[in-house]
């Protein structure tokens, strides 16, 4: 058998055939030789991971890296030599060279050299018979060697294992009560009322067992590589997203050099132009002063030699043509001094969004912070003005308040309002609101505990918020539960004052309606008037000057859309619940569906509000819940130079 391992190795039998791939050094890809295994349970050449470690060894913690799977693999103080043989892969390979061999029946024992061989110690390298296998599995000398046995078709690795604590003693039971294997002594002694197994039958068992085990872990294989190959092409598809998105930065980059060239191009072009007219005026005003200066230095360097030499006559008409002179002296003539005024940028403003746009991580699962329990059963408004608090308005059978509460429902603050009603809230400024009140058709402002008019509507007020221009635009509808053909709806703009600057009315004519029940307004980076209009079963997009420029009907959904709660993120994109459907939408700045932001699958039940927060938090309330999401991770602003203020 040693000579079939020999032939095994020759370069004509390597050559023939195709070795398996646990069978081949994953670092010379030969058959293995001397096979050491590693803790990740790879194995190699022994001689090849000499090489290995001492290329790659780290003296300072005698660690190397696996050459296949890079797992820190810790090094014997002795090397290689201390790592554990891998008699298994031996015992294959043999196995494997005894099925194509042919002259394995006619091999003799290599110690009486007689009986046939059934056995091969991979220690001593010699072929052994029944009777010399068993001597060898007992002698001291070589009671711990590896004999790989081939009898009857049944083919393994035998080792006698001695007990731990009686070192003479072969483990030959099994304590099922325990789950160790054990020594005759040691089941008389601590076992002695235990049951107790032939360690043979147990490893029988076992053997069938671990078979059908492996036959699990193989079917499960398919599932794992799916993953693998799924997980690869993620990151692959990650890869190249994020070239794509380098790559539209660079084209963006190139986009704004050109446009900060033409911005100072033009501000150059403007200040040489107003200089060059500018000089036009000056030239000539210059040269009339520089005409008077030269006269006045003539009359005198005439008069200077007079007033010497001169007759009685020359001085006396000299001297009355000075004095007319001097009696005659214009002031001065002046130019009006004139400069420049360049300012680097404007001090306090974000010119990001219009000229260069924005740039963020968002997981597309959002995370849940924090989540409690809601006792009023109706909430009209959520306003975050932290990352852990919010005010909101509400009114319930026995008051309308509102209250600020932090992420654990703890309320805060309480103010209560009257007449008892509905209450949509905008915040103006820190505890300073504007209040939409249903019942009285009245804009009212909170501000120090107390209430004060800001303008009255012709019908019930419901959603309010303050615009990009500082403006106050409210939703109105007159008796919105009575939803008839004659039901008025409008959208209002205000000032600042409470003066009334636009109104918007829901009928485009006798036929079409604009909207039908405008609940909640929003405001986006751009500007742009979001509103959910929650009959119409739509989001109506509207710019600053309140013209329509888009609109979504929501998607294929199995209840109708109802939109209700609406807010805008800093990228200007929308953010509406459908509580019928349990969803919330995401929306770009222009009504175009992107994906759902939350569903039921996510816990969101019912969604009515939702608002975004400092620190990028997502409140959402639904029925009887308030939950509290982690939104956007790592959005920034790109900033522009502006072109330089010229004032003359």
């Amino acid at each position: 058998m040693a000579d079939c391992i020999k032939q095994a190795r020759s370069p004509t039998t390597e050559q023939s055939r195709s070795p398996k791939a646990e069978l081949t050094c994953g670092l010379c890809y030969k058959d293995l030789n001397k096979p050491k295994q590693l803790a990740c349970c790879h194995t190699f050449c022994r001689h090849c991971l000499e090489d290995y470690v001492r290329d790659t060894l780290n003296a300072e913690s005698q660690t190397i890296d696996c050459p296949k799977c890079q797992k820190v693999i810790q090094i014997p103080e002795n090397g290689t030599k201390g790592l554990p043989s891998n008699y298994h892969i031996l015992a294959q390979s043999l196995s494997d060279e005894i099925d194509t061999g042919t002259a394995f029946a006619e091999l003799k024992c290599d110690i009486c050299k007689v009986n046939k061989v059934i056995g091969y110690c991979f220690e001593c390298m010699k072929n052994l018979c029944e009777e010399d296998k068993n001597k060898h599995k007992t002698a001291p000398v070589s009671r711990s060697h590896h004999i790989a046995t081939f009898t009857d078709g049944n083919r393994k690795v035998e080792k006698n294992s001695y007990c731990g604590k009686h070192s003479d003693n072969i483990l030959k039971f099994y304590c099922c009560q325990c789950g160790v294997p054990i020594c005759s002594d040691c089941k008389l002694a601590k076992h002695e009322n235990h049951k107790t197994e032939d360690i043979e039958d147990v490893a029988a068992r076992d053997r069938e067992r671990l078979s059908k085990l492996m036959e699990i872990l193989r079917q499960y294989l398919p599932c794992m590589n799916d993953a693998v190959n799924s997980a690869e092409n993620a990151e692959a598809a990650f890869k190249n997203h994020a070239n794509d998105t380098i790559e539209c930065i660079n084209h963006r980059r190139e986009e704004v050099k050109k446009l900060v060239d033409q911005l100072c191009d033009g501000a150059v072009n403007y200040v040489r132009g107003k200089l060059e007219a500018e000089l036009q005026c000056m030239v000539p005003k210059l040269n009339d002063i520089k005409e008077d200066r030269k006269f006045i230095e003539r009359s005198i360097n005439i008069t200077e030699p007079v007033i010497d030499l001169g007759e009685d006559v020359k001085i006396v008409e000299v001297t009355r043509d000075i004095q007319n002179i001097v009696n005659n002296l214009p002031e001065p003539k002046r130019i009006d001094e004139k400069k420049f005024i360049f300012n680097a940028g404007v001090h306090g403003q974000s010119l990001m969004c219009k000229y260069v746009g924005t740039i963020g991580f968002e997981a597309k699962a959002l995370k849940l912070n924090f989540s409690f329990d809601n006792n009023h059963l109706f909430m009209y408004s959520i306003i975050p003005v932290s990352e852990t608090e919010a005010w909101m308005s509400y009114y319930n059978s026995e008051e309308s308040a509102i209250i600020k509460v932090n992420n654990y429902g703890k309320e805060i603050e309480k103010f209560s309002l009257q007449p008892f009603g509905r209450y949509r809230i905008v915040m103006l400024e820190n505890d300073e609101f504007l209040l939409s009140s249903y019942g009285e058709k009245k804009l009212k402002i909170w501000r120090n505990y107390k209430e004060s008019l800001f303008a009255e509507t012709p019908f019930e007020p419901q959603g309010i918020v303050k615009t990009a221009d500082n403006n106050i635009l409210v939703c109105c509808s007159d008796d919105v539960e009575r939803e008839d053909e004659n039901t008025e709806r409008a959208l209002l703009m205000f000032s600042q004052r409470g003066t009334l600057l636009k109104r918007v009315d829901s009928r485009l004519n006798d036929k079409e309606k604009l909207f039908n029940s405008p609940k909640y307004v929003c405001v986006n980076i751009n500007g742009d008037v979001c509103i959910s209009d929650e009959d119409g079963k739509a989001i109506l997009i509207f710019n600053k000057d309140l013209k329509l420029i888009g609109r979504y009907e929501g998607c294929k959904n199995i209840n109708p859309f109802r939109p209700r709660g609406i807010c805008c993120d800093r990228f200007g994109r929308i953010i509406v619940t459908d509580g019928d459907n349990h969803k919330i939408h995401l929306l770009s700045s222009s009504g175009e569906f992107i994906r759902y932001l939350l569903t039921e699958e996510d816990g969101v039940r019912g969604p009515v509000l939702v608002a975004i927060g400092p620190g990028n938090k997502l409140w959402v309330t639904c029925k009887g819940l308030i939950q509290i999401y982690s939104y956007l991770d790592g959005a920034g602003l790109l900033s522009r130079p502006t072109s330089p203020k010229c004032v003359k």
